[in-house]
Order: C-alpha cells, then structure tokens, then sequence
C-alpha cells in the first residue's frame, strides 16, 4: 500500500491543536509559559487502524515533549518557545510491512543542539503493529541474540571513530532490555535497530543504527509470514 507525506495541516490541526493546548495548560499551572511551534510531517494510510494509531502517538507524543520542556534550561523564561521539528521516512518492508521512523528535534529558544528523539512503528497489512512477540517465536532470546550482535556492528559503523573509554556506554544501552531495543524497522535481510540519542555514545556520534541479520536471528524464531522461510533458511 502506498502512502504519502503530510505536512501537519488542517487535516490534523484540529485534533493536534487541543492536545497541544491542554499540554500548554498544564505547563504553565507549573508555572512556565510556553509557545509551541511545531512542524511535523506524518504518513497518511488511508487505513484508519494505522491512521489512529499515528494520531494517538502524536497526541502522547506532545505531552511528552511539554514534560521534556520543563527540564531544558529556558523554562524558567517567561515567553520560552518550544520549536518542534518531526520527520518521517517510510519504508516497504518484506510480506507487504509498511515501517515508519519519526524523529522529533525539539529545543527552546532554537537552541544550537535541539534534542532528538526516535520512534518507530512496523504496520502488517492489516491489525496491530508488530511486536518483538509477533516478529519471533523467541523474543526474550531475541534480546540477548541482539545484545550480542549489537556492540560488534556498532564497532563496525564507527571504524573510523575513536571509541576508547566508551565500553561501559555501549554495554548498558545494548544489554538485552525492551528499553534498550524499542526502535527497529523490518527488513528482508533482517531487523534494523535504532538507538536514541546518548544511548551508546556522546551527542556527537549521533543516532547510530545496526542491521541484524536474518541467519543470526534464526535461533530466536523469526515469524515465517513475516520473513520467508527460504530467506530465514
């Protein structure tokens, strides 16, 4: 199913800009006063289990940001101003899976380094979003398959970058929790994961992501409707 991009309009403005408000509310009972200024773009399916599933994540999405904001250095500023920026790239995946990354940059004042932050979703034809539970028939060895792929391609994307010092990082943002491996995109040659900013490295190295392969994923089960048999085999 093809989709498209769209700039946050009036299609969701309606919806968006309540929970913006409510959001605004509730920080300045909190005693700031925040602007909000945000530009976003977001898949439009034609499918309303996906569609509502976008809306409500970017209504709880906006509390979050509001919560975060309270946090930052400006907000005890009166007249802070919250830019907000979310990207999306969409992606096919294998038997028909449509993937969705969003991005959020977000900063008071347009501070030189905004923040970031990832999420991601991995839609099925039809039903739910795909689960580590749905994708394999093992997803706690799983965890500890990626746990174990993790820190050895994460030192191949950085060959060429100085990770001395940084073992102690890297083990605790890739030991084997569901916090740690909560953004991931299906891929035919297996699943991509991503990791947040400062989760296994300084600001500087970004948001680096890892794709784990199929044949080191075959012992944790993976679903067979999802990645064919002959390419698991």
């Amino acid at each position: 199913m093809r989709t498209r991009i769209t700039r946050l309009a009036m299609a969701l403005l309606t919806f968006f800009s309540a929970a913006i408000c409510l959001a605004e509310d509730a920080v300045k009972t909190a005693g700031m006063k925040v602007e909000l200024k945000i530009d976003a773009d977001y898949p439009v399916f034609n499918a309303p289990y996906k569609d509502n599933t976008i809306k409500a994540w970017l209504t709880a999405h906006t509390y979050v940001i509001m919560d975060n904001a309270k946090e930052m250095p400006d907000a005890d500023i009166p007249e802070t101003t919250l830019h907000v920026k979310i990207d999306c790239k969409t992606t096919d995946g294998p038997a028909g899976i449509v993937n969705v990354v969003f991005t959020t940059f977000y900063a008071p004042n347009l501070a030189a380094h905004p923040s970031k932050s990832l999420n991601t979703f991995v839609f099925p034809p039809e039903g739910e979003p795909h689960s580590l539970n749905s994708l394999f028939a093992d997803p706690d060895r799983a965890l500890r398959i990626f746990s174990e792929q993790a820190p050895k391609l994460l030192a191949a994307n950085y060959k060429n970058k100085e990770l001395d010092g940084l073992e102690d990082w890297i083990a605790e943002g890739t030991s084997p929790t569901l916090e740690n491996y909560a953004c991931y995109t299906v891929e035919p040659e297996g699943l991509r994961v991503y990791f947040r900013e400062y989760q296994v490295a300084p600001y500087v190295m970004g948001m680096p992501d890892i794709l784990i392969p199929l044949t080191a994923l075959e012992p944790a089960g993976p679903n067979a409707d999802v990645w064919t048999p002959m390419a698991v085999g």
